[in-house]
């Protein structure tokens, strides 16, 4: 509302939204304490991902972690920019920046145990993408401790964590609904940003100092052959 005694003076901004609660980040979007880069671990546990040769750069690549891991309705919520790679991690186009990636997982112990060795998998430094992070949607309206404990643990080893609510609508609906949790919009809103910032950054390096990867390169004649990196036991 203008103010009456000073009828010229700018309208103040409206208060900032309030996401829902999680009981994961919180009052927080995201999370941000994990590594923003690889650790270089050297015997990483837990379930991989194969490799898949991209002839296109999106800015973001949704990749699934397992089946029904949330990848198409968060693809589809983050819009045109973003393409989905059904459980495969990309290879970029050679002479290109690296693959820039968002992986996403169901909040049940399935999910959470394949986020897990993904995300040791991209801490060799083998893979060759840039992680952005992992969105982590719910498969219930209530998350246990124990999920809730293996969540923070998984935060801990990625750049960036989103916690994607229960939304009932997507239930019932064919596409994505407009209406969904505050919490929602702003991680999307939060992934795009991260998408455009890594995009503009490898836009605006010198070709000298673009990231390139010295990695034996994987056979992809057969797409069910798992590539010939540092396998994840």
């Amino acid at each position: 509302m203008p103010n009456p005694l000073l009828p010229n003076a700018p309208t103040p901004p409206p208060p900032p939204e309030v996401v829902e609660d999680s009981p994961v980040l919180h009052a927080e979007v995201e999370a941000r304490f994990g590594p923003q880069t690889p650790l270089y671990i050297s015997d990483p546990q837990g379930p991989d991902l194969p490799f898949w040769q991209v002839d296109t750069d999106p800015a973001l690549w949704v990749v699934g972690v397992h089946g029904g891991s949330g990848a198409t309705t968060v693809a589809a919520l983050l819009g045109s920019g973003a393409l989905e790679l059904y459980r495969y991690l990309p290879v970029a186009p050679e002479g290109t920046s690296p693959a820039r990636v968002l992986l996403t997982a169901r909040t049940h112990a399935v999910g959470l145990h394949y986020a897990a060795g993904v995300a040791a998998q991209w801490a060799t430094g083998t893979t060759g993408i840039e992680l952005l992070g992992i969105a982590v949607v719910d498969d219930a309206p209530r998350l246990p401790p124990v999920m809730v404990r293996e969540i923070t643990r998984l935060a801990g080893m990625v750049p960036a964590l989103w916690h994607l609510p229960w939304c009932e609508q997507w239930r019932t609906a064919v596409a994505p609904p407009t209406d969904m949790p505050r919490r929602t919009r702003k991680s999307i809103t939060r992934i795009l940003a991260a998408a455009h910032h890594a995009r503009s950054q490898h836009a605006q390096a010198q070709p000298s100092q673009s990231a390139t990867y010295e990695t034996p390169a994987p056979d992809y004649s057969d797409p069910s052959r798992r590539a010939t990196w540092p396998a994840v036991s």
